[in-house]
């Protein structure tokens, strides 16, 4: 079984050495996607370990920010995997970039085996799959049952240690700067180095939260030896170095 860390950030990548892939990238803020300069970096700093890039849901910001890192894997390394998280960028690379390896990353995975998904109405899943050539799905830790009894024409990956519970746009450590019309949110990056624990008795345990994303932490489930599952993804949440806000709600 393969497996691979997520890295956001240049201070990671001397855990990835330990893993047989390193995922480069941001999977929830488009704020977050890295600049062009600051990837090739990464890249060039993880060596020899193969690397994919992932994504995020985006608005049209993000879609301008991900041309120039598309443009660039496409001149350097055309057939790189990039793990898609959002239709907008999966109708992209269909059209204008067709060498990269499409992954269907676990904020879509549901959408993609919902039989309330139109385009799987019309096409099927199969269809789906092939007309995008996708050969690899990843799934949350807590979406297993999404598979049961399904037969998928593809490699499948999970994400452990931290199950996806909500995410947003609007990020909850980042607070809306002053605009002359209307709202305006511009992210200064406080996320970084800053991790939030929210224990409410009612769940059970703490939640976490990271940036604009809420997270659940679970055990990897025995059910990964079965064979189904062929890549596991480490998702590193709080390093000795950041600043852990611990926050009780009763």
């Amino acid at each position: 079984m393969e497996k691979a860390i997520i890295v956001d950030e240049m201070k990671w990548l001397n855990k990835a050495k330990e893993f047989d892939r390193v995922y480069l990238g941001n999977e929830f803020c488009q704020y977050r996607i890295p600049a062009k300069a600051y990837l090739k970096n990464m890249i060039s700093s993880a060596g020899a370990i193969p690397f994919s890039l992932i994504t995020p849901i985006v608005t049209s910001y993000g879609l301008k920010k991900l041309l120039p890192i598309f443009d660039f894997l496409k001149e350097q390394f055309a057939h790189c995997e990039i793990i898609v998280n959002d239709f907008g960028v999966l109708g992209l690379l269909s059209e204008k970039y067709k060498g990269f390896k499409i992954i269907i990353g676990r904020l879509l995975s549901p959408f993609t085996f919902s039989q309330a998904n139109s385009i799987l109405q019309k096409f099927g899943l199969g269809s789906f799959l092939k007309q995008y050539k996708i050969k690899r799905v990843e799934i949350d830790i807590d979406n297993l049952n999404i598979i049961k009894d399904r037969s998928i024409d593809a490699d499948l990956s999970l994400y452990y240690p931290y199950a996806l519970l909500s995410t947003t746009r609007l990020c909850k450590i980042g607070l809306p700067g002053p605009a002359k019309k209307g709202f305006c949110f511009r992210c200064k990056k406080e996320c970084v180095g800053k991790t939030f624990e929210i224990e409410n008795p009612q769940i059970g345990g703490k939640i976490i939260l990271k940036g604009n994303t809420y997270f659940l932490r679970r055990e990897t489930p025995l059910r990964i030896r079965d064979g189904i599952i062929s890549r596991i993804i480490f998702q590193p949440i709080l390093d000795s170095d950041e600043q852990k806000i611990c926050l009780y709600k009763k």
